[in-house]
């Protein structure tokens, strides 16, 4: 079973391998000026630099504990996925850091790295509790917390929430893994869709998992 993270905000969807481009919107770029112009292309480059990083984030999290990534792709339906459940393993922080590396890592490019707002916590922890599923990384979380905590109130499981983002946060801010976020997206960009091996081939994979994991939660 694939185990694979979307990079959609607070919304899931199927997922497929494809490495197929998003498909354009037609926009009569002539009929701007050039400053409105400008406007837009910046807001697309920001927005690609945002999904590359987004989709390099899961991976190098995963990669931090030593989890192989099946593919990753940033074209048609951005998502990373892996070669088993990470669901079936009950090994708390690997997942989470590997579910958060991407939006902590995305939001690097923006100078935004704040957790979801409580009101988005309580909804998918809500929702997880129902029996409810999903793709994006906030309902991955929810479900990772709910399964491992359920007993515990969602207070305590928003607060659990928190420290694996800080926790993720500290891990992406050191420099040799903020190089390697950047190496992968560099590569991502270019190519759209990486299989494994070439995942393998680009990352520094037994640098990463040599980086000490001292501030878990």
């Amino acid at each position: 079973m694939i185990g694979a993270y979307g990079c959609g905000r607070h919304c899931g969807q199927a997922l497929r391998k494809s490495r197929a481009p998003l498909q354009p919107v037609v926009v009569n770029v002539g009929a701007l000026g050039d400053a409105r112009q400008g406007s837009l292309f910046r807001a697309i480059a920001v927005k690609e630099a945002e999904v590359v990083a987004h989709e390099a984030g899961h991976v190098v999290g995963a990669a931090l504990y030593g989890r192989r990534t099946l593919h990753a792709q940033v074209g048609h339906e951005p998502h990373v996925a892996f070669d088993e459940d990470p669901f079936r393993c009950r090994w708390e922080e690997p997942l989470a850091v590997a579910t958060l590396g991407g939006p902590v890592a995305g939001g690097m490019t923006l100078h935004n790295v704040a957790p979801p707002p409580a009101e988005v916590m309580t909804y998918h922890l809500a929702k997880a509790r129902a029996g409810g599923t999903g793709t994006c990384d906030e309902c991955r979380l929810a479900e990772l917390l709910v399964v491992l905590h359920g007993d515990e109130p969602d207070a305590r499981l928003a607060e659990r929430w928190r420290a694996h983002w800080r926790h993720s946060v500290d891990l992406f801010d050191r420099l040799e893994v903020r190089c390697q976020v950047n190496k992968l997206a560099r590569a991502l960009r270019t190519e759209i869709h990486l299989d494994g091996s070439a995942i393998d081939r680009i990352i520094d994979r037994p640098m990463l998992e040599r980086v000490p994991p001292e501030l878990a939660p």
